[in-house]
């Protein structure tokens, strides 16, 4: 019988380190830097508060209250007198990324005593916008519960609202990078499908 030649035993000594020592320590600092990113931005994530109770009409006609929020992500952005047109811009970029995922909703508080309905029932519409996921509602009050963060103003950022309806974190809409860390957030944050139950052939006979 040929003995295997020196070349090939070198070839299977590093194919055997490769599978038995390299692969796995790759995927433990794989792993191991996952959790550490995941661990950094949860870090970011406070309790200021909750989203307040409200029972009104948003710019559809459509009769909406806290409730309909519940168990879902929410993002919250506001319409003020000195409306910088990039807010709703940098809330529709946000919209972009969960369009297809139901477990997202969007939410524009109109905190000033102008009609702006037309306004944003035309900016829905030249942008396609699922008027089921964003609503847009009148309330000069919202927000007054709500804790600020470090002294800055709240209706200058979007709130991330998770699914207990707690306002986790601000991001201010004129920021590029915070507004790609909330997309990020929101993805780890976001509510996992239920695993479907096993069903055995035998339990499905009886």
């Amino acid at each position: 019988m040929e003995k295997p030649s020196t070349f090939k035993k070198v070839i299977t000594y590093l194919a055997l380190f490769l599978f038995l020592i390299v692969l796995p320590a790759g995927s433990w600092l794989f792993l191991d830097k996952g959790a550490d990113f995941y661990r950094g931005v949860m870090a970011e994530l406070a309790d200021y508060g909750s989203m307040p109770d409200f029972k009104t009409f948003n710019s559809q006609g459509k009769e909406i209250e806290d409730e309909n929020f519940e168990k879902k992500l929410t993002i919250v952005g506001f319409y003020t007198e000195n409306q910088n047109p990039k807010s709703l811009g940098m809330m529709r970029y946000v919209y972009d990324q969960f369009t297809e995922n139901p477990g997202v909703e969007f939410l524009t508080i109109n905190t000033t005593n102008n009609d702006s309905i037309f306004n944003f029932n035309r900016f829905i519409k030249q942008n396609k916008i699922q008027k089921e996921k964003w609503h847009y509602i009148q309330s000069s009050s919202f927000h007054e519960n709500i804790k600020p963060k470090e002294n800055h103003p709240i209706k200058e950022r979007l709130l991330l609202i998770d699914t207990s309806q707690t306002v986790r974190n601000y991001y201010p809409y004129t920021d590029t990078i915070s507004i790609n860390r909330l997309i990020t957030t929101m993805s780890l944050l976001m509510p996992r499908p239920p695993k479907a139950e096993i069903v055995f052939e035998r339990e499905k006979e009886k």
